[in-house]
């Protein structure tokens, strides 16, 4: 049996597919993803129906959805992975318990999603911060010093990549 949450949720796939093709083609409007078949939903059909020369009736037959299914396929294939950020200031650079800096920030969400024990995030390096510090230099034989240094972020930046 189809259930009306069935439903919504592959309303909001279609919905998701659409918004996600709107990115790279201005015709199609910017959809909101709310599980619900409204106008703007039925609008973005038709855009893509028009663009794909398939009668524009603004609701979704098997090769619609085939169709949109590949584009958003094929739109996947084209995306450029976001563009990695290099925070860390220079190789010299120490961050220290008591600092209170916008890195810090950083340091306490990727510890807490390396540990999985949420840490509070403050931008103020702790007590708490420079105790996981430390347990991550101990894991991987690193001095622990609880201060981050460019070994000890790459270290913690790796682990956070690879998690």
């Amino acid at each position: 049996m189809y259930t009306e949450d069935q439903r919504r949720d592959h309303i909001r796939e279609l919905q998701e597919y659409l918004r996600a093709l709107s990115t790279t083609d201005e015709r199609y409007p910017l959809l909101g993803v709310d599980g619900q078949f409204g106008p703007e939903t039925t609008e973005a059909i038709r855009v893509f129906q028009q663009t794909t020369n398939s009668p524009v009736t603004g609701t979704v037959q098997r090769a619609d959805w085939e169709r949109i299914v590949r584009e958003y396929g094929n739109l996947l294939l084209q995306i450029v992975p976001a563009r990695m950020i290099a925070p860390f200031p220079y190789p010299t650079f120490v961050l220290r318990p008591g600092d209170r800096d916008p890195l810090v920030y950083i340091l306490q969400v990727m510890l807490g999603a390396i540990s999985g024990v949420p840490l509070a995030v403050t931008g103020i390096y702790d007590t708490a911060t420079e105790n996981a510090v430390r347990e991550q230099q101990l894991a991987a034989d690193l001095l622990p010093t609880g201060e981050v240094d460019r070994i000890t972020w790459d270290y913690l930046a790796a682990l956070y990549n690879d998690r």
